[in-house]
């Protein structure tokens, strides 16, 4: 029995039709009824975040301790160089920093492959990135938690540094200030 081109060619289609069916099945044992799972880059959940607008990442569950939330953000063109000043805080005391914030332009960070890292300050219940210049783009963050958080909020400014950190001092002073009054 030899094979020919006629009859090659719907034995060759019958291959990658059996090829494609198996991968369906796969995927298909991949997906669960739990909504909130990632298994692939398609159902990662990107949060957006708007300038000067705190968004709290634990408003509708808390946050348990491998979770992972994306953010993005946008530095519009600008005649002026600009700055970016990612915040995240958190209500509770901790020993050592609960989240690692990671930010990359253009594309989605992993814990390898990241532009810039958050400086953490633990009394000050605050994780920072701060990034100057910033050049106009979609940037994107990582949110690692490393600690179940029951609370966390993200803050994104971008604009003139000097008044960016005018602001920053501002929240110090705030910060100062509960301490004097417990």
């Amino acid at each position: 029995m030899g094979f020919t081109n006629s009859n090659f060619i719907p034995i060759g289609i019958g291959c990658v039709f059996v090829i494609l069916q198996k991968c369906a099945q796969t995927c298909d044992g991949c997906k669960s009824d739990v909504a909130d799972r990632t298994h692939s880059l398609s159902s990662i959940r990107v949060q957006d975040l708007q300038h000067g607008v705190s968004v709290d990442l634990s408003e509708k569950t808390s946050l348990n301790k491998g979770d992972i939330v994306y953010g993005r953000f946008t530095v519009p063109y600008s005649e002026i160089e600009e700055s970016a000043i990612v915040t995240a805080t958190w209500s509770k005391d901790y020993n050592s920093t609960p989240v690692w914030i990671f930010l990359r332009k253009g594309r989605l960070p992993d814990g390898n492959t990241f532009d810039k890292s958050s400086v953490n300050y633990i009394r000050r219940k605050s994780s920072v990135i701060q990034l100057t210049p910033a050049s106009p783009g979609l940037y994107y963050l990582r949110i690692e938690c490393l600690m179940p958080l029951s609370q966390l909020q993200i803050t994104t400014m971008v604009g003139n540094l000097e008044y960016l950190k005018k602001l920053q001092e501002v929240e110090g002073i705030e910060y100062l200030n509960e301490i004097d009054s417990k």
